[in-house]
């Protein structure tokens, strides 16, 4: 005979459920005060503990957690719910071995507890939540769900499917799902977590990794996957990360938000960062065709060596730059006119002119103090005020104040022609894979307009073609997240080193720099140098190939 206590806030609210485990054969207890109930699973050895939550989801949880830590016997411990509140009681529902809605028949939830089951029957299916779960189709990464984890109405995707939501279940899920998905469809797929570990990432979180959790979890994320179901199906096959970002934001109807982060070199970082590398290069070329919109978010100083912006800063000497410097007073002599700090008067507890050695014992008859000096310990240097300086915490450089670089980074908002362009294809106007045509021929004409107005004017002119090698994604020696990060960092020293009327066109992994009143050998002869500084920062060899075309060759680039 199983022996059962029952806990509920009121013992009426309990009785249907105690009558039908009675009917069933087991000892059923019934109480009321938490106090008593934990004394009782002290003392008695109990085979199932069903708790009803609680008002006050904090004593639930910490309850559950007592009955896990001292319960005599080890008893199975079931908590039971309002599907409308699983939210409030994560705690509480990590705490216990099952949750199950409180509004499920008694019969039911009795069922759950195996009390009168048939165990030589078929096993049978979840229970139901109170409102049904959506019809879906998961994914959980990186082993799949067992059997009895899949809720009623829902299936676990075969290889090459699209599901409607993907779950992470363990550490590392997040590098499993490109084994499944393209990048394309792995950058928008709604992600439910079950590990906490992936917060940049989910979409929803689940507290309990059961059949009750998962329907409401992929109920919660549903209308992110009817978005995404209305993405046309050749955006599944693009390998544009303009595009991947654009339809990530689109679905998920909301900006692209940064957060400060001490843990990054550039000290902003993006949440979106996760699924989509290279966000904020990304959203500057989606900013420029109108689908984005920024807005101001952080302007940091930067590393002049390594640009990042983790630095401290400090009043150093201006001569040695070192910050070990000291304020003292600015002693005057009267009498003989000297002026000097104080630490050159001071012979142990007498006051002494280094100048005309005479006494100064009293202030302001024998000498006065106008102001103050700053003096470096390290080289001796006296000034009178220290400047500013930085050093950096990544590669140890130390700069002054003016060598400093900035760098500006926004939030940026979906613009309505940014999201008719999401989900109307073709996507087109900032060289996806879907738009080739176009993309090519805004090229071919801007080229066009390039070598005439030079032409005209008499002018030389040069374009430097850089193209990066993928290969390496493909055949899986770097990944893609990485590599696309790399990418946008080394457009962004691009765009840095030429000036503003420098055009530079980008198509993918292709760029196109139209450079005016130079000749192309002097470009060649440039390149080892821009090479260098183009390449010499980032974390991975790129392999960028550099061509470089005068003005009578570029007709062969149209």
């Amino acid at each position: 005979m199983e022996r059962v206590l029952v806990v509920a806030p009121l013992a009426a609210a309990a009785l249907p459920l105690c009558l039908e485990l009675t009917r069933r054969g087991a000892s059923v207890s019934v109480l009321v005060d938490i106090a008593q109930a934990t004394q009782a699973v002290r003392t008695q050895p109990f085979d199932i503990v069903l708790v009803l939550a609680r008002a006050d989801a904090n004593a639930t949880a910490l309850f559950l957690q007592v009955l896990k830590a001292e319960a005599l016997g080890s008893p199975r411990i079931l908590l039971l719910v309002e599907p409308d509140q699983t939210a409030d009681y994560g705690m509480a529902i990590f705490a216990a071995d099952e949750m199950l809605a409180a509004t499920l028949e008694p019969a039911r939830i009795a069922d759950a507890t195996g009390i009168g089951v048939d165990v030589s029957a078929p096993k049978p299916e979840n229970l139901p939540a109170v409102c049904a779960p959506p019809t879906a189709r998961v994914l959980a990464l990186p082993h799949g769900l067992s059997r009895d984890l899949v809720p009623q109405g829902m299936a676990h995707v075969e290889r090459g499917e699209i599901p409607d939501a993907v779950i992470f279940t363990e550490p590392m899920a997040d590098q499993a799902i490109s084994a499944w998905l393209s990048a394309a469809t792995a950058a928008v797929i709604p992600v439910i977590d079950a590990t906490g570990l992936y917060g940049d990432r989910a979409d929803a979180v689940l507290a309990s990794l059961s059949g009750l959790g998962i329907a409401d979890a992929v109920a919660r994320v549903k209308p992110l996957t009817l978005r995404m179901q209305q993405l046309p199906e050749a955006y599944h096959r693009t390998r544009d990360p303009r595009q991947m970002l654009l339809a990530r934001v689109a679905i998920r109807d909301r900006a692209v938000t940064a957060q400060r982060r001490p843990d990054l070199q550039h000290i902003v970082g993006y949440a979106d960062e996760a699924a989509v590398g290279g966000v904020a290069h990304h959203a500057e070329a989606l900013t420029r065709i109108g689908y984005l919109k920024a807005r101001f978010f952080e302007k940091v100083q930067c590393c002049p060596s390594c640009t990042s912006a983790r630095l401290i800063v400090r009043e150093e000497c201006s001569k040695c730059r070192s910050a070990d410097i000291v304020e003292e007073p600015l002693i005057h002599h009267l009498r003989c006119g000297y002026q000097g700090p104080e630490r050159d008067f001071r012979a142990g507890k007498d006051m002494i002119c280094p100048k005309c050695r005479h006494h100064c014992d009293h202030f302001s008859v024998d000498y006065d103090k106008p102001g103050t000096l700053v003096l470096c310990n390290g080289c001796g240097h006296t000034t009178g005020e220290a400047e500013v300086g930085f050093k950096c915490l990544d590669c140890d450089s130390g700069f002054a104040a003016d060598k400093a670089s900035t760098r500006v980074f926004h939030e940026y908002e979906l613009t309505d022609e940014g999201r008719r362009a999401a989900f109307q294809p073709p996507l087109s106007g900032y060289g996806g894979d879907n738009d080739n045509g176009v993309q090519s021929t805004h090229i071919r004409e801007r080229l066009r307009r390039f070598t005439a107005l030079h032409a005209a004017e008499d002018k030389p002119c040069a374009v430097m073609l850089i193209k990066v090698d993928q290969d390496r994604i493909a055949q899986g020696l770097i990944g893609e997240k990485r590599f696309m990060q790399a990418l946008a960092l080394y457009a962004s020293i691009l765009r840095e080193l030429f000036e503003r009327s420098v055009e530079i066109i980008e198509a993918q992994t292709s760029f196109l720099v139209l450079i005016g009143d130079e000749k192309a050998e002097d470009v060649e002869n440039a390149l080892p140098e821009l090479r260098r500084e183009l390449e010499q920062n980032l974390a991975i060899d790129i392999k960028a190939r550099y061509h470089v075309f005068s003005a009578s060759e570029i007709n062969t680039l149209m």
